[in-house]
């Protein structure tokens, strides 16, 4: 899912430097906005994802909070045991294992509507002469304010969702927004 957010700013690149180029500026440029992340959850692959992000946010929470109860001890000027400071230790090396573990099982998982998303995104700009799309999301929390205004009409997600319907790469009942 980060993979489109880096798409995304790497698209905003491209833009910056095709705006530069001459010989590009005499072909107008049609731009739309999709919400690549409601559109990655209206696939069942994102849902899946998702889910796995739930459950991580939960054990990761856990975790972390076993680790901050032993470290807020220690800052209260409580010396920690041996056993607590193997516990510790023990916990930040679990942290990071199931961090590292989540990352790659939801990467995994989202694989499917990542690669659906952005086959739906490349059929719409074709069929409706899009020449530049941008992840809205992306775009609007880069904080470089480069797009601080668009017209709900350029926002090509349910279309997109629909081209995904249409591909089957989401069933037919499908939810039509993924927020």
């Amino acid at each position: 899912m980060k993979r489109l957010t880096l798409v995304g700013l790497t698209v905003l690149l491209l833009v910056a430097v095709v705006a530069a180029s001459p010989d590009v500026q005499s072909q107008p440029a049609h731009v739309a906005f999709v919400d690549s992340q409601a559109a990655i959850n209206a696939h069942p692959a994102g849902k899946t994802a998702e889910t796995l992000k739930q459950q991580a946010q939960t054990e990761i929470t856990g975790i972390r909070d076993k680790i901050n109860a032993l470290a807020q001890k220690q800052q209260q000027g409580q010396q920690l045991t041996a056993a607590e400071q193997e516990r510790y230790q023990t916990l930040v090396t679990t942290l990071n294992a199931v961090q590292s573990r989540y990352q790659s099982d939801i990467q995994k998982a989202a694989q499917p509507a990542v690669e659906a998303v952005n086959k739906a995104i490349k059929e719409v700009a074709a069929r409706d002469g899009f020449t530049i799309v941008l992840d809205s999301r992306a775009a609007g929390q880069s904080g470089s304010g480069l797009v601080v205004y668009a017209d709900q009409n350029l926002d090509i997600t349910p279309q997109v969702i629909d081209q995904m319907k249409a591909d089957g790469a989401i069933p037919a009942s499908g939810s039509s927004s993924g927020n």
